[in-house]
């Protein structure tokens, strides 16, 4: 099953202003990864836009459930510039574990086509042959608390199904399009796994970006029991 019922339509909410690149956009991951580090100000100040979709979707969604990430990336790089973004997966964020079973019983999926729900982060499984993450262990206040701390900029975008609204930080739907790698200040968590996985799918990272990830990863935001936990979704 396709997960629309007929192909979205975005009026895409593009920046509208010179977007800062090499050492400016550096220079300001770093202060605000300074920040966070020195006096744990884990909010960026990220700006994030937003949207109206002319969409409908196959499947029902419980009250603040987020669709997010790369499929979400997918569609609006296809949309406003015919670009082809693979996808594996449908990343949902739900506020706790038993909207993302409600989820299943809202779709007559059975649980145990799904891993166990006793994973404190997320459960994954099929439902009519489309693979769906149901990521319930990260706590966000609202759509743009959630992708502001998303890693990579790019994907950094959610429509809440409830409203159709698209969610996009600024700049990420220009990184989309141009296939280029750029991190947001202060992310939930990053990977290598995650860098290579993009690096893979044709993004191009500059030198000031790759001394960025280095600055992560010799943070305490650089875990790697997730390098291990996301292994699988």
């Amino acid at each position: 099953m396709d997960f629309w019922k007929h192909n979205p339509k975005f009026f895409v909410p593009l920046s509208g202003s010179l977007l800062k690149s090499g050492k400016d956009l550096f220079d300001e991951q770093i202060n605000h990864l300074g920040s966070a580090m020195l006096v744990e100000d884990y909010d960026a100040n990220v700006e994030v836009l937003t949207t109206q979709i002319n969409a409908t979707c196959n499947f029902n969604f419980p009250p603040g459930a987020l669709v997010s990430g790369s499929f979400v990336m997918h569609h609006v790089a296809h949309h406003i510039g015919n670009i082809n973004h693979a996808y594996d997966d449908v990343d949902v964020y739900f506020k706790s574990k038993a909207d993302a079973q409600l989820f299943l019983t809202m779709n007559n999926a059975q649980h145990h086509l799904f891993s166990s729900f006793d994973n404190i982060m997320c459960s994954y499984g099929y439902i009519e042959g489309l693979k769906f993450n149901l990521i319930y262990g990260v706590d966000y206040k609202s759509p743009e608390h959630l992708i502001s701390r998303f890693d990579i900029r790019a994907c950094s975008m959610a429509i809440d199904i409830s409203t159709m609204t698209l969610y996009v930080v600024k700049g990420a739907i220009e990184d989309s399009t141009a296939k280029r790698l750029a991190f947001n200040p202060v992310p939930r968590g990053c990977t290598i796994r995650r860098l290579t996985k993009y690096i893979k799918k044709g993004f191009e990272i500059d030198g000031y970006q790759s001394l960025f990830f280095t600055e992560l990863i010799r943070s305490n935001i650089y875990s790697a029991e997730l390098e291990l936990m996301t292994k699988e979704y």
